[in-house]
């Protein structure tokens, strides 16, 4: 019963860890983005940002990952470039829709905003394939 277990744990384990290294990366950024140095103290803690942030990013990110992630486990896809591509596809995506980047679209905002998008989609994918990417496919019994 257990071994049936040990894939879809492992799947749901990296996407939480890829949430939270996300959640990690925006929290960081907004605690260091606000202006003023009094208004820093409104955000509570750092842990309580990340944890914030990783719900975000794991419920925005929910449909197309797991879309993608059963096709590749379906694949039995374990190269890294390829969860990267997705990760950074992704990130781009949803950092333009959540954003005023396509309301007001400004050349050096749109830049930042993609550039640290593709930054953040690749560390997050990037924790994916540690955890359970490497090994898509390695439980099948075909």
């Amino acid at each position: 019963m257990l071994l049936r277990l040990r894939r879809p744990l492992r799947i749901v384990t990296a996407y939480v860890g890829a949430c939270l290294v996300s959640g990690l990366m925006l929290a960081a950024l907004i605690v260091t983005k606000l202006p003023d140095p009094s208004a820093r103290e409104v955000v509570p803690n750092l842990f309580g940002a990340t944890i914030a942030m990783a719900r975000i990013s794991g419920i925005i990110g929910l449909i197309p990952s797991a879309i993608m992630i059963a096709i590749l486990e379906w694949r039995a896809e374990r190269r890294w470039p390829i969860y990267a591509t997705f990760g950074a596809i992704l990130a781009i995506a949803a950092s333009l829709i959540i954003s005023d980047a396509l309301v007001a679209p400004q050349v050096t905002n749109l830049f930042v905003t993609i550039f640290g998008s593709v930054l953040l989609g690749l560390v997050s994918a990037t924790a994916y394939w540690w955890i359970a990417g490497r090994l898509a496919g390695a439980d099948r019994s075909d």
